[in-house]
């Protein structure tokens, strides 16, 4: 049994110095390694809801409503800016650039604002008038409030009225 395991270990050691054979010198090099990080967003589909419309009551006052939309985007994008379409029915507004509709023939007019005094438009394009250009210097995310409102005095059908705006951040 000492034989056996004499020759094992001289086997072992004869493998070992074959095996450093060889490796008998090195040689260094580099790996080199990259990636693009590339700018990329999205934006949230929130729902602005006014609730109910009760010109009765309340045609002598506007009536307003919020949402919060959330942008995502590659943190250290710059150059992005937010539009908003005049929405599926906006052709059709009175005095507004948008109006929801029944599904019918009726609109009910409203406006998306930037800020909640309701005096600056949300634009439609980059050009002339105010878009949202959220910050992504720090962090990936964003968010802003959409300000929403029907102007006073709008006297239309009773129903269920909806809109569709194309929100579209451009990078």
């Amino acid at each position: 049994m000492k034989t056996t395991g004499i020759l094992g270990g001289a086997a072992l050691a004869l493998a070992l110095a074959a095996s450093g054979a060889a490796f008998a010198g090195t040689s260094p090099g580099t790996l080199t390694v990259s990636a693009s990080v590339v700018q990329n967003c999205t934006v949230s589909s929130p729902t602005l809801n006014f609730g109910s419309w009760d010109v009765v009551n309340y045609g002598s006052t506007p009536l307003n409503a919020t949402a919060t939309i959330t942008f995502t985007c590659t943190k250290g994008a710059t150059g992005v800016y937010v539009t908003a379409d005049t929405g599926l029915n906006g052709t059709h507004a009175s005095g507004t650039t948008r109006a929801m509709t029944d599904g019918a023939s009726d609109y009910l007019p409203y406006e998306l604002y930037t800020d909640s005094g309701y005096t600056t438009v949300w634009n439609t394009t980059n050009s002339g008038g105010h878009v949202f250009t959220p910050s992504f210097a720090s962090s990936s995310t964003a968010t802003a409030t959409i300000y929403g409102q029907i102007p006073a005095g709008q006297n239309v059908p009773v129903g269920s009225y909806s809109d569709s705006v194309g929100v579209t951040i451009n990078f």
